[in-house]
């Protein structure tokens, strides 16, 4: 019923060599494609946020961190670089409760400076040498420290009281 072909074109060294090397390079494709896949939808939104960022387009920034959070990117770093925008655009009280938040998880000099930094923005000084003071003792080489503990009490001596500024 059916007659054998003795020599078919498809099944040449040649032919099976173009093959081999279609099928592998293909392959190799699909792993990138999946790789590229992998780094957008489970690792990119933190390094993705940051672009936005350093590009100072705070309010993407902001959308995409927060995917990064609620995907657990870089959970702590990437909810404290939401506040770093809301710093950015000058929206201290909503930088506050964040900068919380992250620095009660990851208490770190860095993390206390930029709430006491908020809490200067938003004039309460009594909070910010507090916070200032536990940054200061986390990172006794950070000298910002220093300067922002000395600006906040000399606000202290010539007004009488940290209170007033609260």
């Amino acid at each position: 019923m059916y007659k054998r072909v003795k020599k078919c074109w498809c099944f040449s060294k040649k032919n099976i060599f173009f093959i081999q090397k279609v099928i592998i390079t293909n392959f190799a494709i699909i792993i990138l494609v999946i790789f590229v896949i992998i780094e957008v939808f489970f690792i990119g939104y933190f390094k993705k946020a940051n672009e936005y960022y350093s590009k100072q387009d705070y309010k993407r920034a902001i959308a995409i961190y927060s995917k990064a959070v609620k995907n657990n990117d870089n959970e702590i770093a990437a909810m404290h670089n939401i506040a770093l925008c809301h710093i950015k655009q000058k929206k201290y009280n909503k930088a506050i409760p964040l900068l919380k938040i992250t620095a009660a998880k990851n208490p770190t000099g860095n993390y206390f400076f930029n709430l006491a930094y908020a809490y200067v923005m938003v004039k309460n000084f009594k909070k910010a040498l507090i916070y200032f003071n536990k940054a200061w003792s986390l990172s006794p080489s950070n000298k910002h420290c220093e300067v922002m503990i000395n600006y906040i009490l000399r606000k202290y001596r010539k007004g009488g009281s940290v209170d007033k500024y609260v």
